[in-house]
């Protein structure tokens, strides 16, 4: 995704945060996320709701999470926040 700001073009990469289901064979979506270079900012969308997607105890999981990574975001360096959820994601939360 590409914007403009001040006659220059300013990229934005488009992440997509993802929950793989044992047993399932696509994962799905819980958060979009967007990362801006210039600016070292994250920015996360997550969904309204995790029922439809994981069981009671992993919904709260992937719940709580999201809302860390949310104030992290708010907090901290985009890029090493990326870095970090590419070092400890398991194999079950993907990062696309």
């Amino acid at each position: 995704m590409a914007g403009y700001s001040a006659g220059k073009q300013t990229l934005t990469h488009f992440l997509l945060l993802q929950f793989h289901r044992p047993g399932d064979v696509w994962p799905l979506p819980l958060a979009v996320l967007l990362y801006n270079p210039s600016t070292d900012q994250l920015h996360v969308r997550g969904r309204v709701s995790y029922a439809s997607v994981a069981d009671p105890e992993d919904e709260l999981v992937l719940t709580e999470t999201i809302i860390q990574l949310q104030v992290d975001a708010g907090a901290g360096s985009g890029a090493a926040i990326l870095e970090l959820l590419e070092q400890t994601l398991s194999n079950s939360v993907l990062l696309t």
